[in-house]
């Protein structure tokens, strides 16, 4: 009785398993938990697990030092934000200087002009009226083949074949003319004709 014992502790020391020292009962409706093995040893020294470092506590010293950084951000945040709000009244005090600086120089453009179109006005009321014009033009085509003379009261005009000849600043009014052909002699006996100002009277020597 006492050797079977005694050859199974000592089986079990050399395999390195220690011999069961519960036995579970299970059924259909709780089905047996297999048992988790454990480890085998492996003779390696267990090393402990290190605890978690403290938690320093925060003296109140370290919390006025806190509150004095946070008032100085606040500090610096108020700073900017009055730099901001000056440099936008710097801005819009040069934009009111840009605006009145060109508005004066409206002004004297204005000026300006009212006092050009002032002058403009006295030059014309000062001005002499235009004179009327008391000449006209008669002018003499000649589309035959042959000199011809033209006599303008008393003033003698040769005309070539082809020739347009324009006689410019004839005194308006009643004027005679008669005209001669080469080789044909009188064509046209005087005649009286009238002159208008400004006008262009044409004078035809044409083949008949």
């Amino acid at each position: 009785m006492f050797r079977p014992r005694f050859i199974q502790a000592f089986a079990c020391l050399i395999i390195g398993f220690t011999p069961a020292s519960s036995i579970f009962a299970a059924d259909s409706a709780e089905p047996p938990v297999a048992p988790v093995p454990s480890a085998p040893a492996t003779g390696l020294p267990v090393s402990p697990v290190a605890s978690p470092p403290a938690v320093k506590a925060i003296t109140p010293g370290e919390v006025s030092s806190m509150e004095a950084i946070q008032k100085q951000l606040a500090d610096i945040q108020l700073s900017l934000q009055s730099l901001k709000a000056q440099d936008t009244e710097i801005r819009l005090r040069k934009l009111e200087s840009e605006i009145t600086g060109i508005r004066e120089q409206l002004g004297r453009m204005e000026a300006s002009l009212k006092v050009s179109k002032a002058e403009s006005r006295t030059s014309f009321s000062i001005s002499p009226p235009a004179s009327p014009t008391t000449t006209g033009t008669i002018r003499l085509s000649n589309t035959s083949a042959y000199y011809a003379s033209v006599n303008i009261g008393g003033l003698l005009y040769r005309v070539a074949p082809g020739q347009v000849l324009p006689i410019a600043n004839q005194p308006v009014g009643e004027f005679k003319y008669d005209v001669q052909a080469d080789g044909f002699g009188l064509i046209q006996p005087a005649t009286q004709r009238s002159l208008g100002a400004g006008e262009v009277f044409t004078i035809f020597i044409y083949p008949r």
